[in-house]
C-alpha cells in the first residue's frame, strides 16, 4: 500500500476534572472498539490548545479552561499497513464548572472517567 503524500496532523485531548482524566469508545474508524481520549485534526492557522479546546466541545459538550491548556507529548505514527502518516499532539486542560458529557452516536458510543496516573505511580 502506497503511504499517503500528506502527513496529517491530529490532537489528542486530556480532559481533566477532579484529577481524573475522560475518555470514550470509539464506534467508527481505525480503533474501533477502543477506548481513547477525545480529538481530532488540527485545522489550519489553529493552535493546538485551539484545536484541543474544539475537539472537546464538539465531541462531548465540555468547556476546557484556555488557561489550563499545555502541551503534554507528541507521537510520530506511521500506519504502513493502511498508508497512514500522523503526528499526534496531545493537550491536557481541565473542565471549566461541572462535568456531564452527552454521549454522540458518532465517535464515541459511550464515555469513562478513569483516575489520573501520576509519575509516582509509575
Amino acid at each position: 500500500m502506497t503511504l499517503q503524500k500528506a502527513v496529517q496532523v491530529g490532537v489528542g485531548v486530556l480532559i481533566m476534572h477532579n484529577h481524573r482524566v475522560l475518555i470514550g469508545k470509539r464506534i467508527g474508524s481505525h480503533g474501533a472498539n477502543t477506548w481513547q481520549l477525545a480529538g481530532g485534526h488540527l485545522e489550519f492557522g489553529e493552535t493546538f490548545e485551539e484545536c484541543a479546546i474544539r475537539e472537546a466541545l464538539e465531541e462531548t459538550g465540555l468547556a476546557l479552561d484556555p488557561d489550563s491548556a499545555k502541551f503534554v507529548i507528541a507521537n510520530n505514527n506511521i500506519m504502513s499497513d493502511i498508508g497512514k502518516h500522523y503526528v499526534t499532539v496531545f493537550v491536557a486542560a481541565n473542565v471549566v464548572g461541572n462535568i456531564n458529557p452527552k454521549v454522540q452516536p458518532t465517535p464515541c458510543k459511550s464515555t469513562h472517567k478513569y483516575p489520573r496516573v501520576t509519575s509516582s505511580a509509575l
